[in-house]
Parts: structure tokens; sequence; C-alpha cells
């Protein structure tokens, strides 16, 4: 069924799950867009730019240690359900083994060294939340996600007014050490009724070989989409990282709007018609730019009058070009999922990574943030571009 067909009662159903879905995914970043003004204009660019360079950091160990736990095992719930806590509980075995190392990695670098236990409580809290996170998706219990953002939010805040005046990076690292340590929790006691049982020692090794693959994918995504904010972050000073962590973030959340639309059903697209997914791709395309003629101009509202930074005409229009295409190519991907064709998909991201990252390299030290935001755009139009011809030369043509 497309995704505008909305006139069944069944069609209706799925709209009220699409829309509890995004209504609390959309909680995290407008939680973190709250979180930054406040720091931003309660104390300054620079003390949320010194912060930005920490959270890049605990954000990709938490990554690197999820393993593609997410995406391997929602796939393998949807092949088995019966099966759900024998597959987590080895998953959960696997990972461990990782946990060591992704600690260890923190006192290497040099950013992280000065709050090394609050960061080190961060990635392990980020870790259990990721871990429980598969089956609050899988079950569809999108409310008790919003309870639980609710709840961190209330700690982080609660952290920094405990503070005083006196904020500093430090404080900022244990504020949202905390609020991750009450997600984590809450999280786990519900989620955990689901995962309990006898399964003895997991294969291990058999875990990781068969998750690499996501794991690939989804390294390959987060680097393709964060390569300009490493770029600025190494580069340009903290108050530019500052100003386009604020803007970078805003975007990638309008573009995570495909993937709230998508993520719920993502189970079934699995087993849909390739001729499916591509009228999928065309209807979600019609609703992002539907959605973008609003939230364009309220991003621009946030960031000039809200966060009090410069918008150029330049920068509104390369946050506009680096939306659009995820609308079109994310049910696309799906098809080449569905199709066990990843390696193309790796390919994608990978040549996205390599031109993202020249392009900031040459356009940063002319144009700025500006430079980054157009690498980054023009890094997603290509993405578009090859993943419609991979998906169309594909086995599958039905």
């Amino acid at each position: 069924m497309p995704i505008g067909n909305f006139t069944s009662l069944k069609g209706r159903r799925r709209l009220l799950t699409v829309a509890a879905h995004a209504v609390t995914s959309l909680l995290v970043p407008v939680f973190s867009i709250l979180i930054s003004l406040l720091v931003v204009k309660m104390a300054s660019r620079e003390l949320w730019g010194g912060f930005v360079e920490v959270m890049i950091v605990v954000n990709l160990g938490a990554h690197l240690l999820n393993w593609g736990n997410k995406e391997y095992l929602l796939r393998g719930f949807a092949a088995d359900p019966a099966s759900l806590a024998r597959q987590w509980q080895e998953g959960m075995q696997a990972r461990l083994l990782l946990l060591p190392l992704g600690v260890a990695a923190l006192w290497l670098v040099p950013v992280c060294r000065p709050f090394i236990f609050p960061a080190t409580l961060w990635l392990v809290a980020a870790f259990l939340y990721q871990s429980f996170e598969v089956v609050i998706l899988f079950k569809k219990w999108f409310m008790r996600t919003a309870v639980a953002e609710l709840v961190g939010l209330g700690v982080i805040l609660s952290h920094l007014w405990l503070s005083g005046n006196g904020w500093e990076v430090e404080g900022l690292v244990w504020a949202f050490a905390m609020g991750f340590c009450a997600k984590a929790l809450l999280i786990g006691v519900w989620a955990g009724r689901e995962v309990q049982g006898r399964v003895g020692v997991a294969r291990v090794g058999h875990f990781l070989q068969a998750a690499f693959p996501f794991f690939l994918l989804g390294l390959s995504g987060m680097l393709q989409s964060r390569t300009d904010l490493y770029c600025v972050a190494l580069y340009l000073g903290e108050d530019d990282l500052a100003a386009y962590q604020v803007l970078i973030s805003m975007l990638l959340y309008l573009q995570a709007l495909a993937n709230f639309v998508l993520l719920p059903f993502a189970r079934n697209l699995y087993r849909m018609k390739t001729s499916s997914i591509r009228k999928m791709s065309w209807s979600l395309t019609g609703l992002g730019l539907l959605m973008l003629l609003f939230a364009i101009p309220a991003v621009y509202l946030a960031y000039v009058w809200g966060f009090g930074f410069e918008m150029s005409l330049g920068l509104l229009i390369a946050g506009t070009l680096f939306v659009i295409p995820v609308f079109a190519y994310l049910p696309l991907i799906y098809a080449l999922y569905k199709r066990r064709e990843t390696g193309k998909v790796m390919w994608v991201n990978g040549i996205g990574i390599g031109v993202n990252l020249i392009l900031n390299l040459v356009l940063l030290p002319f144009w700025g943030i500006l430079g980054a935001l157009a690498a980054s755009a023009f890094a997603q139009w290509m993405i578009l571009g090859l993943t419609w011809w991979f998906e169309k030369n594909g086995t599958e043509q039905n």
C-alpha cells in the first residue's frame, strides 16, 4: 500500500502508528535543540561548541558499540518473533565484549580525557539504551519511549539547574550522562520482560559476523551524514562549530522525518514487491516536499531568531537541497536490503563519504560552514542518483 492511501481502516491505523512514532521520535531532536538553545542563551556559543566536541566522540563510540544491533535484530525479529529473547541475548552477550574496548578508547581522545568519568558513564548508558531500544521499536511501544525521553530531559535540566550559573563543559557532560542513565533504566525495565529466559552462552562469533554487514552499513551511513561536522570540528573554532552543529542537527532531524514514517513498517517493507517500494518512494518524496514547506521556515526562525546565528541565502538554499534527497532514496535502500544487495548500499555510502570529505577540505577554507553544508548537499544528490541507478538495474524487477 502506498503511504498516501489512508482511506481504509487499515490505512488509518497505519497513519496513527506513523503519527505516534513520529511524535515520540521527534522528542529527541526537540529536546536536543531546546538544551542547545538554553546553553547558548544562558552561557555562550563557545561553551556549547566545547561540549559538542565531547558529544561527537561519545556518539561515535556508542554507534560503534551498537554493531548493527538494531537493524540486524529488527530483521531477525520479523522473521522469527518467537525467538526474540534468544536473538536479543545473543546480541547482548556479543556486544558486551566490545564495551571495554569502547571505554578504553575514550582515554585516547584528548577532548574526552578531562571528563573521562562522566563520558564513560554516558557511553555505557547509551550502550544499554540502544540495546533495549530495538525491542521497543519492534513492539511499537512508542509512548513508553516518550516517557523515557521526558524523564531524561527532566534529569538533564535538573542537573543544570542545581549547578547554578557557573556552567562548564564538565557539568554538561555529567548532565547528559545522568539523563541517559535515567532513560536506560526505564527502557530496560520495560523491555527486560520481553528478553528474559535461559539461553545459555551464545555463539558470540556468529552474531558479530552476521551483524557485521549491518554494522558497516550503519557506520558508512553515519560517516556519510557527519563527515562535514567532523571536518568543521577539526578546522574551525568552537563558535563556528556551535553554529554549524545546531544547523546541521536541525537539518538532519528533518531528514529523519523520512525514517520516522518508514521505520514502524520496516518489517513489512521486506515483504513488499519492488514495484510497490518504488511507488512508496514517490509518495514519500511528495510528503517530504509538503512537510518542508513548513519545516524550512521553522528552521530559519529558530536558527536566526532563537539562537541568534546568522543565516545567509546560500545557507538556506544549501540546507533545503541537503534535506530533499533522503525522502526519495530511503525506500530504494530498503529495496536493496530486501534483495540482500547491501554491498551496493555500502558502495554508495562510501562514495558519498569520499566526495563529502574532499569537497569539505576544498570548500571549508573559502566558504566556512557554507562550504561544509554545500559539500554535504552535493553528496546527498549524488547518493540519490547512485541509489536510483543501482536499484533500477538490480536483479528483481517485479
